[in-house]
């Protein structure tokens, strides 16, 4: 009899992690649950849940209650529940790239060129909860593989983003982003910080391992800079010639300039011998004139 009367135990429902352990989010959903949901955790997940599809805030606790509905069964409350386990403690290295190349002008060649790019990045969670609100409104696969895939397409364009204002600019030309890749790929840390903030996301890493030009560009490329060298030496030597010419008329003025001083200036040069007697020179070439004689018997010329 008394059998009969014994108190029905409560119903609850424990949900436990069941995913991998590389798993970066793993959820378990519940629908129309009218009992206690108990949930369990650990230090290596962060547990975000969704109520109705509202998401909650996240819980810290090794095992907390979702839901201790009291009510009467008539009036039990139905609700659909849904629990992200967030890993917080990984690192996950996801590949980027451009599936296509991108067209755009050149800003220092001043033609068109079609890029691509390739690289990796790594990413650990730092907010879980912000995550899980932002993924839920964009996606609906939070799969592991699918998580990654959508990082990996907001990356591929932000760095496309990037890399194309700068071939445009002028700032780098596409010939030479390779070697520009690793400085370009420096400047590019504090802007992916801010854009992957915002899911919640810390940026670890982030390289460029790979530019993609087609064959034509960079024959054009090449045409181009051939071409820009043999200017190049042609203005060289062009400068040279100038610069040789210019030497030879300054050089010839500056000896005119000395001649003509050297002829302003010259007087005989009168040179006194032993005996005391004076001697006389012409000023032009030098030859001893002896006498009084008006002109040099050497040169033939008029002696002042």
């Amino acid at each position: 009899m008394c059998s009969l009367f014994k108190k029905k135990p409560e119903e609850k429902i424990v949900i436990r992690f069941g995913g991998k352990e590389n798993d970066l989010i793993w959820a378990k959903e519940i629908l129309d649950c009218d009992c206690a949901c108990e949930v369990v955790a650990d230090a290596f997940w962060k547990v975000v849940y969704m109520k109705n599809g509202r998401i909650m805030e996240d819980m810290s606790a090794d095992r907390f209650v979702l839901n201790t509905n009291a009510k009467k069964a008539k009036n039990q409350e139905v609700f659909d529940i849904k629990v992200f386990y967030v890993n917080v403690n990984n690192t996950y290295t996801i590949k980027w790239g451009t599936r296509q190349q991108t067209r755009v002008i050149d800003g220092f060649f001043q033609v068109p060129v079609s890029i691509g790019a390739s690289g990796t990045f790594k990413i650990t969670v730092e907010n879980a909860h912000k995550l899980v609100a932002k993924l839920c409104a964009v996606r609906k696969d939070l799969t592991t593989e699918a998580v990654q895939e959508f990082f990996s397409s907001e990356m591929t364009m932000h760095v496309m983003q990037t890399l194309t204002q700068e071939v445009i600019s002028g700032r780098t030309n596409s010939y030479n982003l390779w070697a520009n890749a690793a400085s370009v790929a420096d400047n590019m840390k504090d802007s992916l910080k801010d854009v992957f903030s915002e899911y919640g996301i810390k940026v670890n890493g982030f390289s460029i391992g790979a530019i993609v030009l087609s064959q034509e560009d960079i024959r054009q490329f090449e045409e181009i800079l051939k071409k820009k060298r043999m200017l190049e030496m042609k203005d060289s030597s062009f400068r040279e010639e100038e610069a040789k010419i210019a030497a030879d008329k300054q050089a010839s003025y500056d000896t005119l300039v000395k001649l003509a001083e050297i002829k302003a200036d010259s007087k005989p040069q009168v040179v006194v011998n032993v005996a005391g007697s004076q001697a006389k020179f012409c000023q032009f070439c030098g030859a001893k004139i002896a006498g009084e004689g008006a002109f040099c018997p050497s040169c033939g010329k008029k002696i002042n």
